[in-house]
């Protein structure tokens, strides 16, 4: 399957963000603005809205960021987080958002923490999910609220 777009989204007990990817020179996929920040108890509509938002603002065709510390200090000032740690340490889940051949395809993630081998987000053996891509806003949202539900 070819990949066409991107998304990226953290689940806290308090919040969910949704944002935008850049593809970048080098063919690998960074956070970037828009951030849609909605509450952890949004309905399935909104977030539904938000995640196709982000994905239609995935920028394949725009130069990488000339200052790579200023970019991921803007995204993270976005996220309303100022560290990496707070982004994504526990209890955050995350899983991959991708789209391509008329699909949204997500991959549950397991948090491996800040160190370590197995630090960051990795599948780790549940099945990718995906919907088409005209499933209405609310089956979206629903989509990814059941996904994450499942990353550990």
């Amino acid at each position: 399957m070819k990949i066409e777009r991107s998304a990226g989204v953290y689940l806290h007990p308090d919040r969910l963000i949704i944002h935008a990817h850049h593809l970048t020179a080098e063919g690998f996929c960074i956070a970037t603005t828009p951030v849609f920040r909605l509450s952890s108890i949004a309905s399935p509509m909104e977030v539904g809205v938000a995640l196709r938002k982000a994905l239609e603002s995935f920028q394949h065709d725009r130069l990488d960021p000339l200052e790579w510390k200023t970019h991921r200090e803007m995204f993270l000032r976005a996220t309303g987080y100022k560290s990496w740690k707070g982004l994504q340490g526990f209890p955050t889940r995350s899983c991959w958002i991708e789209e391509g051949d008329g699909k949204v395809i997500f991959t549950p993630l397991k948090n491996g923490g800040n160190r370590g081998p197995k630090k960051g987000f990795q599948p780790f053996g549940r099945n990718p999910i995906d919907v088409s891509v005209s499933v209405s806003d609310e089956e979206l949202g629903n989509s990814l609220l059941r996904v994450l539900n499942e990353c550990e």
